[in-house]
């Protein structure tokens, strides 16, 4: 069962326990600066999911206020980058 990861600010992370320390630092970081976007770009931003669905490729969803977007890539960073940006552009509309 995957471990929930908790941020504070609404932020949660779902299966990224089984990631290295290094590279869940940089998840952090990253998923940290979208969620200052998402907050800057709207008054009812409450909160944010990034689950990480399987590896090798890597399968991330992220979640924001009823919407949701996925992505899969080789690398880790490139697949939560790649969620979070589908993200940004359907919180937009």
């Amino acid at each position: 069962m995957s471990k929930t990861i908790s941020l504070g600010g609404g932020i949660e992370l779902v299966g990224f326990d089984e990631l290295s320390l290094a590279h869940l630092t940089v998840v952090k970081k990253l998923v940290g600066a979208y969620a200052r976007t998402f907050t800057d770009q709207s008054k009812d931003y409450d909160s944010l999911k990034i689950s990480l669905l399987a590896n090798n490729p890597y399968q991330i969803e992220s979640m924001c206020r009823k919407q949701s977007a996925k992505s899969k890539h080789d690398n880790v960073f490139m697949a939560l980058g790649d969620s979070l940006n589908k993200l940004e552009k359907k919180l937009e509309k």
